[in-house]
């Protein structure tokens, strides 16, 4: 099992990993222990000192809206490529950096950064556990359409559905996204430690980010939206304010406009490496939930020194429809 710490706001990210670093690099394979106060059935184990086999791991067991970012982030989590001087204790936290680096949620969508509501129970007289789950949803609601009717006719009025879209959360199928890097103590000499771990403070929460643009975008084109036009989206009631682009790789339908703004199929829009493709549409209407929790394991594998770093992070999509959505052909 890894000996793992809470990240609280007290800690700057940047400071739990290095903190992390050096608790894994003093870590040692075995430790000692003696027979006394130990049953005398269990004492086949041999001679004091006993050396029992230890875990080299060591991590962080983090909330995203519990850690704080250093000046690589400004108000709103924009990233500051040359941060100049801050007032003191101004900072950001790692949920609202996350958002504000999401390619999905600059054009509208919701980026949900949320805890995991389910909760363990004991049952029974054995102390079994079960995972008891707090029922949610992500819901959009459309406008009702009304109906012309004549009021002195007898015709019974049309009976129609609610115009509602749902998708439920499900943390248990959410998608588990991690990274692993291993960096030599030469490297991290290279580099200065104070950097790296700004560096790996700040290349971890843009990765996140970039998560949850993914799940949500693969998410969308897995229910094969439609080929976009005007008519389509006047059809599903939406204002043209509403509608954005996201052009991926491919640039398909993306333009420079004579003011400088970047459109997608002439809608103002943004970039993505996470798909191929062009999407436009209605954002707020799907929504990539993100789980507050992430864990940062970190473990010794040479004797020179090298660390490899694992994160681990869960993702969960929420696409009730995809009839705002559009593909750009």
């Amino acid at each position: 099992m890894t000996d793992r710490t809470r990240t609280t706001s007290s800690n700057s990210f940047a400071e739990s990993l290095r903190s992390t670093w050096a608790e894994a690099e003093r870590a040692q394979p075995y430790r000692e222990r003696h027979s006394s106060g130990i049953p005398a059935e269990y004492r086949h184990l041999g001679p004091d000192p006993q050396m029992i086999p230890a875990n080299l791991q060591r991590g962080i067991f983090a909330s995203m809206a519990d850690v704080t970012l250093g000046r690589s982030f400004g108000d709103g989590g924009n990233l500051v490529r040359a941060p100049g001087a801050e007032p003191a204790g101004k900072s950001t936290t790692l949920d609202r950096a996350v958002i504000g680096q999401s390619r999905v949620a600059a054009v509208g969508a919701n980026v949900l950064v949320l805890r995991d509501t389910r909760k363990a129970r004991a049952v029974g007289p054995t102390g079994n556990v079960v995972a008891e789950k707090s029922p949610a949803e992500f819901r959009t609601t459309e406008a009702a359409r009304f109906e012309t009717v004549d009021i002195d006719s007898e015709a019974a009025v049309t009976v129609s559905d609610l115009p509602t879209s749902t998708a439920r959360f499900e943390w248990e199928d959410a998608v588990a996204k991690s990274y692993c890097v291993e960096v030599s103590r030469r490297r991290l000499r290279e580099i200065g430690e104070a950097h790296f771990f700004d560096q790996l403070e700040v290349a971890l929460t843009l990765g996140l980010a970039r998560c949850a643009d993914s799940v949500l975008l693969s998410a969308i084109n897995a229910a094969t939206p439609e080929s976009f036009t005007l008519a389509r989206a006047a059809t599903a009631g939406l204002k043209f304010d509403e509608l954005r682009g996201v052009a991926g790789t491919a640039g398909t339908g993306a333009t420079i406009a004579a003011d400088g703004t970047l459109r997608v199929a002439g809608l103002p829009g943004e970039l993505t490496g996470d798909m191929a493709g062009s999407l436009v549409g209605a954002w707020n209407r799907v929504a990539v939930a993100v789980r507050d929790d992430f864990d940062v394991i970190m473990q010794r594998t040479n004797v020179d020194g090298s660390m490899r770093i694992t994160v681990w992070s869960h993702f969960l999509p929420l696409v009730p429809s995809v009839n705002t959505l559009w593909a750009v052909a």
